[in-house]
């Protein structure tokens, strides 16, 4: 993917034309409003016509035709090391599906620093921890991103101090297979590799995990051992190259 610049947008023709695609994608009495509480890093959202937001409509699109099926609809974006863009390219992903009218879910499951939240501007007192964590564990409760049809947010919750032991429970297991079935596209955000086994859990239990690397940044060797765990786990269904 090419690079995103995440500030200091120019009023140029291309935003102009973002405007108009804007009005065909989104709530007009919600766009007007709400559009700009959402994180400038959603490019799919505030400059749907950049080619950075076509480039996730392709991945989108491939993922639709040739990876995901009526039982197999849950993705782990996953990734070596801190700093790669996992949050990133989930967020955009799921913009995506959504204006594709798939009903979608993201789930940050990256518990230590989740970070879905804040680019949707929603709370985070309640997520997924509470209800891995809670001994009678309850209803997982979604959050509808109010700007955006078809999306829904499940937000990391408080940090625990067990999050790895958290996504290892049958519980979490359980959260999958219910979600699974409940929406056409469940994405999950994950911890990064090198500092938790966080995200071979996801894996495990989507069944499909997709990889994100940064240039420049992520090291080849991190990288190699990396997609040797993973796939010892998932059916891994792509490598996102991102420069954002």
């Amino acid at each position: 993917m090419k690079a995103i610049h995440n500030d200091g947008y120019p009023e140029t023709s291309t935003m102009v034309a973002d405007k108009d695609a804007r009005r065909e994608q989104f709530d007009d009495s919600l766009a007007a409003k709400d559009l700009s509480r959402l994180g400038r890093e959603l490019v799919a959202c505030h400059t749907p016509s950049v080619p950075q937001a076509a480039a996730f409509r392709s991945l989108a699109m491939q993922l639709m035709l040739g990876t995901f099926s009526a039982t197999g609809n849950a993705l782990a974006i996953v990734s070596p090391s801190s700093g790669d863009g996992r949050s990133f390219v989930a967020a955009n992903l799921a913009v995506v599906f959504s204006q594709l009218g798939q009903r979608t879910l993201l789930i940050d499951a990256h518990l230590q620093e989740p970070r879905l939240h804040e680019i949707f501007d929603i709370g985070n007192a309640a997520g997924l921890s509470s209800i891995l964590g809670s001994q009678t564990p309850g209803t997982l409760k979604a959050v509808a991103v109010r700007q955006l049809r078809n999306l829904w947010l499940v937000p990391g919750g408080p940090r625990p101090p067990n999050a790895d032991d958290l996504l290892a429970r049958d519980g979490f297991a359980e959260v999958c297979n219910t979600l699974k079935n409940q929406n056409d596209v469940v994405l999950f955000d994950t911890p990064p590799g090198e500092t938790s086994t966080g995200a071979d859990w996801v894996a495990n239990r989507c069944r499909k995990a997709l990889i994100v690397v940064r240039r420049n940044r992520t090291e080849f060797a991190d990288t190699k051992a990396f997609l040797g765990r993973v796939k010892s786990r998932a059916e891994i269904v792509g490598c996102v190259l991102n420069r954002y």
